[in-house]
């Protein structure tokens, strides 16, 4: 790691750098500090003897019967060198071990001090031992999406007469996750062969993975929303606050990660914050899909066709595989985040999880849909009323109870009929289905009615 940067201290201790190195790791360290009248030490102190020592304090560092504020050598670190203006100094490290950078000003002058130094594993490896394996974990999770990609590029040409938007989508969240993998493996690799990235680099990545998050997130939601699955339009104000929202708060979130070093714990609750509504969204509007299906269901049932044997009940499952498939991911992002806090020098575990989190997204997300045409079957039919929350558990919940789709002499549907879509030929976009909370004689029926205004949905009991 190269790095050259200035600190103003007027405090007695100052931890500046951290870093894991491999037995025979070298420091050349050249340390400028602007004229005071009392010295400085610089200390290096493995992490195995801090540990011992406890929690320290600045008293520890500086010895309390030395009168012009001189540090004394009381904690036995690695190094600890008195300096007063500049000196440079070259190191071998003995033994594998995170190393601990100290500067002290025991006498709390107001001083500069200027840092230039390379920190180096054997081999010219510039990373801390904690990050050697970060260029190998991008080769294998960039390979892995490659092919992923190329798959689903197969089958976008094979099946290329199917012009579905939400396919369109999915294409582009797979091509920038591979590009945002492509740049992070250069990254690593650049900073491990030269220790430093030109800051125009880090914004061009930073971008990247700006793009890519969203995309990512973005086509999570429209999965979950239905669209193009049950809806082929989603309305003007849902697309607003998908994109607005999502857009926002993954430029946040990309923001808190630079400065996380700093601010751990404020990366750590906007993480909370940004998962927490992203899971409330997605699995809201996965149940919503599901209820809505599940009445299409019974009524194919009720219609003398076996309801199983339809793409509403494919669609079904779709939804019903897809929710599994979040609450994989959210769980090892959940726990790839909070190992950040608990697992401070394994930040390849947290990386693992994170990236196993997305690629087993990509597998699920292109194993679920296979480019199958999806033939929409409902449109706008995402809000329902909550006001009346019986209208929310009209048969009973989303899930389907064990033999609840069941009923004699069900005919097998043939592909190419016609699913119904009302007991009355009244209007194509009326539901009846039959309530099992009223008596057998009370039907509800639920009119999908448009109003071109609010763009909702009102239900009308007959």
């Amino acid at each position: 790691m190269v790095e050259d940067f200035s600190i103003e201290m007027n405090q007695k201790v100052l931890q500046f750098y951290i870093f894991g190195f491999y037995e025979n790791g070298t420091i050349n360290m050249t340390i400028s500090k602007s004229p005071t009248k009392s010295e400085s030490h610089y200390v290096v102190c493995p992490f195995s003897l801090l540990k011992n020592l406890g929690q320290l304090s600045e008293d520890d560092f500086c010895s309390n019967n030395n009168n012009n504020g001189e540090s004394g050598n009381i904690l036995g670190c690695y190094l600890d060198i008195p300096f007063n203006d500049t000196f440079t100094n070259f190191t071998i490290i003995p033994n594998k071990d995170h190393y601990f950078f100290f500067i002290t000003n025991c006498a709390k002058d107001e001083t500069n001090f200027q840092f230039d130094f390379t920190l180096m594993n054997p081999n010219g490896q510039h990373l801390s031992s904690d990050y050697v394996l970060f260029p190998k974990i991008y080769l294998v999770s960039l390979f892995i999406s490659l092919i992923l990609f190329i798959a689903w590029i197969f089958n976008w040409i094979k099946h290329k007469k199917q012009k579905i938007p939400l396919h369109s989508v999915i294409t582009t969240m797979f091509f920038l996750q591979v590009i945002n993998l492509a740049f992070n493996l250069n990254y690593w690799r650049t900073l491990s062969k030269y220790g430093k990235i030109e800051t125009n680099f880090q914004l061009l990545i930073s971008t990247v993975e700006v793009l890519s998050q969203f995309f990512f997130f973005v086509t999570i939601i429209l999965i979950a929303k239905g669209w193009c699955i049950t809806f082929e339009t989603l309305n003007p104000s849902d697309r607003k606050i998908i994109n607005g929202l999502i857009g926002f708060l993954v430029i946040i979130l990309q923001l808190l990660k630079i400065v996380s070093s700093r601010f751990e714990i404020l990366y750590l609750f906007g993480c909370v914050v940004f998962y927490y509504i992203l899971l409330r969204t997605t699995f809201d509007a996965i149940s919503s899909n599901k209820r809505i299906l599940k009445i299409h269901l019974i009524l194919i049932r009720d219609e003398g066709i076996d309801p199983l044997s339809t793409p509403v009940y494919s669609k079904y499952l779709l939804f019903k595989k897809f929710k599994h498939l979040l609450f994989g991911f959210f769980f090892l992002e959940f726990n790839g985040i909070f190992t950040i806090t608990f697992l401070l020098f394994y930040p390849w575990i947290t990386q693992i999880m994170l990236l196993l989190a997305e690629l087993l997204m990509l597998v699920g997300i292109g194993f679920i849909f296979r480019l199958r045409n999806l033939d929409p079957i409902f449109q706008r039919i995402q809000e329902i009323d909550q006001e009346n929350p019986s209208n929310l558990r009209l048969t009973g919940g989303d899930d389907i109870i064990s033999g609840e789709l069941e009923a004699p002499n069900l005919s097998k549907w043939e592909y190419g009929n016609p699913l119904p879509k009302s007991k009355l030929d009244i209007n194509p976009s009326v539901l009846l289905i039959e309530n099992p909370n009223l008596s057998e004689n009370e039907i509800i029926e639920i009119a999908f009615q448009e109003d071109k205004e609010q763009e909702n949905i009102k239900f009308e009991k007959i």
